[in-house]
Formats: structure tokens, C-alpha cells, sequence
């Protein structure tokens, strides 16, 4: 047997007993929090239509799936959950009851450039609320975090969650720059998504790609960019329409967070709207859905 073969694949690992018994602690933990806050765990399987991953993402995400075609299917390792979550909730639509209440462990597959702590394969504790319109499921989502936090033992200042909202980035651009075009908001933020990867001139550069599917002026594609990285609420006040409902939405979130002793912890960064660990809520689709993607690893 070549030496190669004793190894696991590149970004991705076996677990030891000594390995398992870590990863089985954590997960243990992941599930008694969500247990305590009503949550119930379902699953899908790890292959999936790659369909479903192009269609959120893009066909630029096809190459960091593992896929493949066999039988004139086009099938892919799942880089998260999300997706099939919506597909369960699509399928049976007419039978669920509202809310919905569900969480997940997934093992999940990127093929991307690996990082610190970050492998190609991975798992995600991924928490769903779906039919609640209001606030009072981002409040909860948050303070499960901060109690998962608490019970692996961090200190309270050691860890915060940066918070945004989709609905006040939408308002905002829409009666702005995107007054005339408010239907390029979703390709928007597929590109404003990259900023962490691209940095700001490459997101301005792709919003002003006359071959790309947003095509801004330099002034209004620079304009996003500086709004996205507005640090204080005050700031965001002045940028917001008048009278906005998506800014007094998150004015009363935090308000709610504070009650629940966590105010201290969090920070609003509006660069994050499209954050992904420790830092994901997004609202989407009918019927409402809020989301925690709370850990990958």
C-alpha cells in the first residue's frame, strides 16, 4: 500500500477515540442547548443536486463542491445545510405547522483554500426558526449562542456576535442607488458576500463590471461599500430612509438582547449582513425563515 493512502485525503481527518470523545462533548453540547430552547434535530443526506447549491450561490460555487455526474445527474457533497432546509420545508409545506423549530449538526464538504481550524470537510450547528415574522426569533437564536458559550465554560467578554440586518441593507439601497433597479438586489449581495475574500476595491470593481449582472455607477458601487462598513448605529440612522421599519426592527432587537443580559455582547457592523460563523442572521424566503449558523469546524 502506497505511504499516500495511509493518510486521510487532504482537508480532511479521522478521529482517534482520544479525537471522537472531543468532537462527541461538543456536539453534546450543541444538542442539549438546542433542546433546551424548543429546537427539534433533523437531517438530509450529504448528497444532494448540485442544483440546489447553484441556485443560491451561483454557478461560481460549483467549484468548491465536490461533484460529480453519473447517470446524466449532477449530484454534489452538501457545503451546508441551509439549502436542503428550505427544500424540506418547500416539500412539506402544506403540512407543517408553524414555526418551525429545527436544528442540525451536518457534516458538510467546501473545496476551498483551508484555513486555521478549517478543514474541507466540516460541521456546522446550524439553527432554524421558520414562520416567526417578528424579532422574537433573532432574539432567541442569540441568547442560545451566548448560553452554549457559557456552558463550554468561556468568559462573558471573551467572545461577541456582530449583528446586521438584510431588511435594513435592502431598504436602504432601495430607495438609493438602487431606486431604478431593485431587482439586482439578491446579485448584489452575492457580490457584497465576497467582500471578506475580495476586499472592497474588488467589490466595487464587481459591482461596476459592465459584464456583470449589477453594473453600478463608481459613486453608487462605493456608496454600498461604505455603508456596508458603518460601525455605529447613529451613522446608520442618518443613511436609513425616513421613518424606516427595518431600522426600528433592529433598534427593538437590541433593546431585547439588552433584557436578556447580553447587551454588552454584541456590536453592530453592518460590513457583516452576509456574515456567515458565529455572526449569520438573515431573513428569506415565505415563509419567514431566521437562521443561527452558530459553528464550523
Amino acid at each position: 500500500m502506497a505511504k499516500d493512502t495511509l493518510q486521510a485525503p487532504r482537508g480532511t481527518r479521522d478521529f482517534y477515540p482520544e479525537d471522537l470523545r472531543i468532537r462527541s462533548w461538543l456536539h453534546d453540547h450543541f444538542r442539549a442547548t438546542a433542546a433546551l430552547f424548543g429546537f427539534e434535530e433533523i437531517d438530509a443526506p450529504v448528497l444532494e443536486h448540485a442544483e440546489l447549491f447553484t441556485r443560491k450561490a451561483g454557478e461560481e460555487i460549483v467549484e468548491q463542491l465536490y461533484h460529480f455526474e453519473l447517470h446524466d445527474r449532477h449530484l454534489a457533497l452538501r457545503p451546508e445545510i441551509t439549502p436542503q432546509v428550505a427544500r424540506m420545508v418547500m416539500a412539506r409545506r402544506g403540512a407543517l405547522r408553524m414555526p418551525l423549530r429545527w436544528f442540525s449538526v451536518p457534516q458538510c464538504w467546501r473545496y476551498e483554500r483551508m484555513s486555521r481550524g478549517r478543514k474541507r470537510e466540516h460541521y456546522q450547528w446550524n439553527m432554524d426558526i421558520w414562520g416567526e415574522p417578528g424579532i422574537a426569533a433573532e432574539t432567541e437564536l442569540i441568547a442560545s449562542v451566548f448560553h452554549l458559550l457559557d456552558r463550554l465554560g468561556l468568559a462573558h467578554e471573551d467572545v461577541k456576535i456582530r449583528i446586521s440586518s438584510r431588511a435594513l441593507l435592502e431598504e436602504t439601497l432601495r430607495g438609493t442607488v438602487l431606486k431604478k433597479r431593485p431587482e439586482v438586489f439578491p446579485a448584489l449581495c452575492v457580490v457584497i458576500d465576497k467582500l471578506d475574500k475580495i476586499g472592497a476595491e474588488g467589490v466595487i470593481e464587481s459591482l461596476c463590471d459592465p459584464a456583470g449582472p449589477v453594473v453600478l455607477p463608481e459613486t453608487d458601487a462605493r456608496f454600498v461599500v461604505d455603508w456596508l462598513q458603518l460601525r455605529d448605529f447613529a451613522d446608520a440612522l442618518k443613511i436609513a430612509q425616513p421613518g424606516s421599519a427595518a431600522f426600528a426592527e433592529l433598534a427593538r432587537l437590541f433593546d431585547r438582547i439588552d433584557d436578556y443580559g447580553h447587551g454588552d455582547r454584541i456590536v453592530f457592523d453592518k460590513e457583516h449582513t452576509q456574515g456567515r460563523i458565529m455572526r449569520h442572521l438573515l431573513r428569506s424566503a415565505a415563509p419567514s425563515r431566521t437562521s443561527a449558523a452558530c459553528y464550523q469546524g
